[in-house]
């Protein structure tokens, strides 16, 4: 009878109400020093980890060189001064954070495990993705999640996880961009702008990556500003930039007789118009609501579970998130700055040399293997004949998406990703 959710929602036999839903309490933290504040966050987590160590099986935590796993370890360490950590590093140094997370662990004492993957293996998790997963889920930190899983299961039952830091305390690049750049962004009119962005990249590419670099100061390669000029000609308002920032295909233009509805989560836009807060703010608890539960969560569930772990997520305890999500925004992000108040917390427990290196976290250098150990694979993944077998997608822009990236004119890893989990999984049904 009921061919999507919202047909069970307009059902009249049937009501749906939210159990549970954050509301904002602006005077919660309003009288407090920032000593203040950052205790009762602090003093939330370790109460919140504490009761997460509870457990009659071997226990243990994934550690990356990020902040959110850090900080779990270290209070973990507080309260079992043994604790086993797990992280991998590849073949590809570019991905492999594998030596810092050592370090981290090293520091803090733990029992660690660490285990570099080669291409080789790595390759063969791609393959087998759909036997996990189940549905075409394109998210590929899926990969590396995995892998840590396998090594993780061998020592322990039970691992605790950093999900939810990013949500909750501004981690995404997209806060970060927006907190420091979206005023500016919005000094010319969106119409106005966006005509000068398409005139300037298409008439003068070059003077518009040099422009683009000195104003906002991000030193991105030529590989990153194409994608980059793209999304920016889209962005007319807030939820646009939402949309452009957390989709690959954000036009849905891959797809045959696709509808003409704008296809955005309507969770998302009744934060975007409804709550009255930050822009940053919004993003958060958009992200909270949607990306966190339907990519991030089931990521690591599936992962786990596909080795008979159990994965627990500090960061998302009640009194965590309703103290986060009241929490002041200079607190999460400043001039570009995330996760402030978790770094001043994490300095109680690691040198600063260990808390503010760059971040590259779980990732696979699957856009490198597409081009070279994957290619062809990927190619007969992304045929004319497969895609002929459903016929979802518009193939002359697939091809002319893969041959970019193959020949190295873009870097479409992402937009690739998505359609070959897709073809895998249909291959499979």
């Amino acid at each position: 009878k009921f061919k999507n959710f919202d047909l069970i929602e307009q059902n009249k036999s049937m009501t749906f109400k939210y159990w549970w839903s954050l509301k904002k309490k602006n005077s919660f933290f309003s009288k407090m020093n920032n000593l203040e504040i950052k205790n009762i966050i602090h003093d939330n987590l370790k109460k919140s980890v504490k009761s997460q160590l509870i457990s009659d099986v071997p226990l243990g935590a994934f550690l990356s060189a990020g902040i959110d796993s850090s900080l779990i370890v270290s209070m973990m360490q507080q309260f079992n001064s043994n604790t086993k950590t797990f992280t991998i590093g590849y073949e590809d140094i570019n991905y492999d954070e594998s030596n810092q997370a050592n370090k981290i662990a090293k520091y803090l004492s733990t029992d660690h495990t660490s285990y570099k993957f080669a291409n080789s293996e790595v390759i063969n998790f791609i393959k087998n993705t759909p036997t996990v997963y189940s549905e075409p889920f394109a998210d590929s930190s899926q990969l590396p999640t995995l892998l840590v899983s396998k090594i993780a299961k061998e020592r322990v039952k039970v691992v605790l996880t950093g999900d939810g830091g990013d949500e909750l305390f501004g981690g995404y690049n997209r806060y970060i961009y927006a907190n420091k750049y979206w005023r500016l962004l919005n000094i010319i009119n969106p119409k106005l702008r966006n005509k000068l962005l398409k005139n300037l990249i298409k008439y003068s590419p070059n003077n518009f990556y040099k422009i683009f670099n000195f104003i906002f100061d991000l030193k991105l390669n030529n590989h990153s500003l194409p994608k980059i000029s793209d999304k920016l000609t889209k962005i007319r308002d807030e939820i646009s930039y939402y949309d452009t920032m957390t989709k690959e295909w954000y036009e849905l233009n891959i797809l045959n007789n696709a509808s003409k509805d704008n296809h955005i989560n309507k969770k998302v836009i009744e934060i975007f118009k409804n709550y009255q807060t930050s822009f940053e703010e919004k993003m958060m608890l958009a992200d909270f609501y949607t990306y966190m539960t339907d990519d991030i969560l089931c990521k690591v569930d599936r992962a786990t579970m596909s080795y008979s772990l159990e994965s627990r997520a500090p960061y998302l305890n009640k009194n965590v998130i309703e103290t986060s999500f009241n929490l002041p925004i200079k607190y999460k992000l400043n001039n570009g700055n995330s996760k402030i108040i978790l770094r001043e917390i994490l300095s109680d427990y690691l040198p600063r040399d260990l808390i503010n290196s760059k971040k590259m976290g779980f990732g696979v250098p699957i856009g490198e293997l597409i081009r070279t150990d994957l290619k062809e694979w990927t190619k007969e993944i992304l045929s004319e004949s497969n895609c002929k077998r459903h016929d979802f997608f518009n193939y002359d822009i697939l091809k002319n998406t893969l041959d970019n990236h193959i020949n190295r004119n873009q870097n479409n890893q992402f937009k690739l990703w998505s359609i070959i989990q897709f073809n895998i999984w249909y291959e499979n049904l």
